[in-house]
């Protein structure tokens, strides 16, 4: 599965390359990390022994991501959320996964790949102005659980 995805994501980026290279040059890519953990989450920290990371990588027009989780179970959904810094809460921009959209959460790793302009998991927010808030540190991945609906884990996008 995941020589697939790696096969998958390293297509996407060649044809985003090359469609960008015809025009203006090679395309740029840009990437952003999270580290998701219960102490991060806002309004209150949660105990938990789960852990994660989120990766986000910005291709021209497509955003590609990896959310990868350790023990934690039930996942129900992960989004990207902003505008909020680190102490703040801030609504769902991004459905990543779960709350019935495509792809379903899996406990381990979950990818997918969103493209500006044809993403229907996006909610009341551009792809330009998302791009934005990843670039301000204002924006993060949280992965709610049915034991915490309102998040398990949490983490700030940022640039590594």
């Amino acid at each position: 599965m995941r020589t697939r995805f790696v096969v998958g994501v390293l297509s996407t980026l060649f044809l985003v390359g090359q469609a960008c290279e015809d025009e203006v040059g090679p395309a740029e890519v840009e990437t952003f990390t999270a580290a998701l953990s219960g102490a991060a989450e806002r309004p209150n920290p949660v105990t938990t022994t789960a852990t994660g990371s989120a990766t986000i990588s910005i291709v021209g027009p497509t955003l590609l991501y990896r959310i990868d989780v350790a023990n934690i179970s039930n996942v129900t959904a992960a989004h990207i959320h902003g505008p909020a810094d680190t102490g703040g809460t801030a609504g769902v921009r991004v459905n990543l996964c779960g709350a019935g959209s495509s792809p379903a959460c899996a406990t381990g790793t979950v990818n997918g790949v969103l493209v500006a302009g044809s993403a229907t998991n996006v909610a009341g927010i551009s792809f330009d102005s998302l791009v934005v808030l990843l670039r301000n540190r204002q924006a993060y991945v949280n992965v709610h659980t049915s034991a915490n609906p309102g998040g398990e884990i949490r983490g700030q996008v940022v640039r590594p």
